[in-house]
């Protein structure tokens, strides 16, 4: 059969649209197939001193003397005496909620599984609740793992989880409902916004995620006053009022929906509507707030001057105390450090009947050792009467017996100074 140059262009066209599209067509992406990335993180560094005991094949417990961990070894995990310990180490895991915690030795295989019970606290549950609190755990190559199994006792306020190995152990918030600010004066605005982890296939352990705009049902404030502008999106606005008479909390209350856990769908409130709540602090015209190592303290009585150059600030509350001194009377920020040196500060804080320190003489050495923090000044008025109004974050120690121990200590203050 004759095939004029018509019938070959026809031919040569086909030849082209049949090979073109098969590398044309694209699949469509499904929403469960929306990129991952792994959570990975260097190892935090110690604090403080390690608990420790030593346990053999007849089993035992060992916990801190606050109790917020306990494990359970049982009989038979272990054919030798072997020595454990429970080390507090660097808040390394920027997702996690409260300590981090090193369980050694991280190299030994228990025969049996052994339980691990954190109890967990009202701080943890801030902007979430008890149903999406997750244990998780580090591996050696910094990857972070949750444990899909773990049980939440309400009455107890604990997590408990089986596991055969130790590491580096931490708490997170599987969704969680975030403020860019803690503390608002009068007429001051906030962001509110709302993630959400998932986990891969193997169990590692996502970047937080906005949740998506048609799972938010509403947003409101149903404590305290304020306004929320926004509408139904994953991060919205606060704004205090105009006036604040004295100290106040407002609630913000979300409700949302779709919440359906695909690591450990039978754990509660993962389906069906779900509420989070977070607490937003109001401050009046003067106050002084800080806590140290997850205590809250709220002054009851509070002092500022001004004394040849150098800035006193002093504080007690019903559960400790603590005073701020200033080599320098105007705005900046000021390391923790030598007071003789211009700009450096130094901090004192009592709580549970001890005093912690900014700096102390270490025993074996003799040497002058400082702690890790600064106090910011953002707001300074060079007459009396006039508003000082900052911000501080420092670890001060308690050095007692050539041991130390210390405690985080952050705050904020905006008070009248005296003179």
């Amino acid at each position: 059969m004759k095939i004029n140059n018509s019938d070959n262009l026809c031919l040569l066209l086909l030849l082209i649209v049949t090979i073109s599209l098969p590398s044309c067509k694209k699949s469509p992406k499904k929403p469960d197939q929306e990129a991952f990335t792994a959570v990975k993180t260097i190892k935090g560094a110690t604090i403080g001193d390690a608990i420790k005991k030593t346990i053999g094949a007849e089993g035992g417990s060992f916990s801190l003397p606050d109790g917020s961990i306990t494990i359970n070894i049982p009989a038979g995990a272990l054919t030798n005496n072997t020595e454990f310990s429970i080390q507090e180490i660097e808040k390394n895991l920027a997702i996690s909620t409260g300590r981090v915690y090193r369980f050694l030795p991280e190299n030994l295989t228990f025969k049996k599984p052994v339980d691990v019970v954190l109890k967990y606290s009202d701080s943890d549950t801030d902007g979430t609740t008890s149903d999406f609190l997750y244990l998780v755990y580090q591996d050696n190559q910094g990857f972070w793992h949750p444990l899909i199994n773990s049980t939440v006792n309400p009455s107890s306020r604990s997590l408990k989880v089986t596991t055969t190995h130790f590491s580096d152990w931490s708490l997170i918030r599987e969704v969680h409902l975030s403020s860019s600010k803690k503390e608002l004066a009068a007429g001051e605005e906030c962001t509110l916004s709302t993630y959400i982890h998932d986990y891969s296939m193997n169990d590692l352990l996502g970047e937080n995620k906005p949740v998506r705009s048609n799972q938010v049902v509403s947003w409101k404030v149903i404590n305290g006053v304020g306004s929320i502008t926004g509408g139904n999106n994953a991060s919205v606005t606060y704004k205090a009022p105009a006036s604040i008479d004295k100290s106040a909390t407002a609630i913000i209350e979300l409700t949302l929906q779709n919440l359906v856990s695909k690591s450990n769908p039978s754990r509660p409130g993962k389906s069906g509507m779900v509420i989070i709540r977070k607490e937003l602090t109001l401050l009046p015209n003067e106050f002084i707030k800080w806590t140290a190592s997850g205590i809250e303290h709220n002054s009851i009585f509070y002092s500022a001057g001004v004394f040849n150059g150098e800035t006193i600030i002093a504080t007690t509350s019903t559960s400790g105390g603590l005073s701020i001194h200033l080599n320098g009377a105007k705005e900046g920020t000021y390391d923790l450090g030598d007071m003789q040196k211009p700009s450096k500060a130094a901090i004192t804080l009592t709580q549970d009947n001890k005093n912690y320190i900014s700096s102390y003489t270490e025993c074996s050495t003799g040497k002058r050792i400082y702690a890790n923090g600064s106090i910011t000044i953002t707001k300074f008025e060079d007459k009396p009467n006039g508003i000082i109004e900052g911000h501080f974050s420092a670890t001060p120690y308690n050095y007692t017996n050539c041991t130390q121990t210390n405690r985080k200590t952050e705050g904020s203050f905006k008070i009248l100074r005296g003179n």
